[in-house]
């Protein structure tokens, strides 16, 4: 089917932490030239990122990508509406010999996403009709 025949998909950040976890179940993540897909998610309040390490993730605008470090991980979490946010736990990603890849744990998943303790990152939708982002980074 061609672009203009396929309908558009209209996708918010800015939304409770609950829905957005569900909504990200699906989407595409561009890794150069590989996809990676979000097969779980888990979902956190405002109230549990107000402090320490978790603070970044509450103060950033929804849609950021913010890579917390734990003990030895970095874990990828996605800001969502009023401080709350997603933390991405599994993705699905073809390799070079398109056998497909599931890369399960928040802190492998933030490896495979090449994020280091600190980073944000947008999520910029690249294809509105497939659901792919690329992550791009932010000029702090």
């Amino acid at each position: 089917m061609s672009p203009e025949g396929r309908r558009r998909v209209e996708f918010t950040f800015n939304t409770r932490p609950d829905i957005l976890a569900g909504r990200l179940i699906g989407v595409r993540i561009r890794l150069g030239n590989q996809l990676a897909e979000i097969v779980g998610t888990e979902w956190y309040p405002a109230e549990e990122n107000t402090k320490g390490t978790y603070r970044k993730v509450y103060e950033s605008e929804p849609g950021t990508l913010v890579a917390t470090g734990y003990r030895n991980s970095v874990l990828p979490l996605v800001a969502a509406k009023g401080g709350a946010c997603v933390l991405i736990r599994e993705i699905e990603v073809r390799n070079q010999e398109g056998k497909l890849e599931t890369v399960k744990g928040p802190g492998r998943v933030g490896e495979k996403l090449g994020l280091k303790k600190g980073d944000a990152r947008n999520l910029s939708m690249e294809d509105p009709h497939d659901l792919i982002f690329s992550l791009v980074e932010i000029n702090r």
